[in-house]
């Protein structure tokens, strides 16, 4: 059911956050290259979805899905329902401002 949203709602270039697990399989062509694929995994209680984009960009959709069932194979890794998790309703107020760590040293190229 993740996925039937994600595609009603999403479209190329929306900006949405995921929570999962990545998993990578190695698989051969019919030439017997070896190719790679890596996968988010939704998993049970712990995946959540998040569309990124505000309403007028992303044509109204609600706010935060998760998922409640195993991931099967034939979903493509996402969950096989959801149920919606209302917008939280606190103002919004800053925190504090603190300076950030300097990470000049650190490589934040992810490797895919």
């Amino acid at each position: 059911k993740l996925a039937e949203i994600a595609k009603q709602y999403l479209h190329k270039g929306s900006k949405v956050y995921i929570e999962g697990s990545l998993r990578t399989k190695k698989w051969q062509t019919q030439e017997g290259q070896d190719r790679y694929t890596t996968e988010i995994v939704v998993g049970s209680y712990s995946g959540v979805m998040q569309m990124l984009d505000s309403r007028s960009q992303a044509g109204g959709q609600g706010p935060n899905y998760g998922t409640n069932q195993q991931p099967t194979p034939s979903s493509g890794g996402f969950g096989s329902a959801t149920e919606a998790q209302p917008p939280s309703s606190a103002p919004n107020t800053s925190a504090p401002s603190v300076d950030a760590p300097d990470t000049s040293g650190f490589d934040d190229d992810i490797p895919f």
